[in-house]
């Protein structure tokens, strides 16, 4: 009878160690699902962001592609207008009226002026007042 006792806890003992692997199996296969769907809506929100990043790329691509042809079209009517409304347009354009230019001499005469004007407006600055009777400006000027 002894030997039969010892059986028996041998085949309780195998069926514990038996529930204990089959356990830990189930905890490692629930483990690895848990895993493979954490993965799959990982994949889920990287596709989601690609297709939003994609579609931005796309709308900005499409909105050079409609500028250019925009500015080109603009380009296009301002060439065709110069060349067919040149020759009926009967009034010169500013860019073409003469405008007139001071001449070399003129130019020099002017500075000098100036200059001189600004050396006598200094001297009267720096110099003391005169002794004599005071003298309009305007007597200085009609001579």
């Amino acid at each position: 009878m002894p030997f039969v006792i010892v059986i028996l806890a041998l085949i309780v003992i195998a069926g514990l160690a038996w529930s204990f692997a089959s356990t830990s199996a189930s905890y490692a296969a629930a483990k690895q699902a848990q895993a493979a769907i954490e993965a799959a809506r990982a994949a889920q929100i990287a596709a989601a962001g690609q297709t939003v990043s994609s579609a931005g790329l796309t709308a900005a691509l499409v909105f050079l592609i409609v500028l250019n042809l925009i500015l080109l079209a603009v380009i296009a009517y301002i060439v065709w207008r110069q060349r067919s409304g040149a020759h009926a347009q009967s009034r010169p354009l500013i860019r073409e009226v003469e405008r007139p230019q001071m001449s070399g001499g003129t130019l020099e005469q002017l500075l000098q002026l100036q200059a001189m004007a600004m050396l006598q407006e200094q001297m009267r600055r720096h110099l003391p007042a005169p002794l004599g009777p005071a003298r309009d400006e305007e007597e200085e000027w009609q001579m």
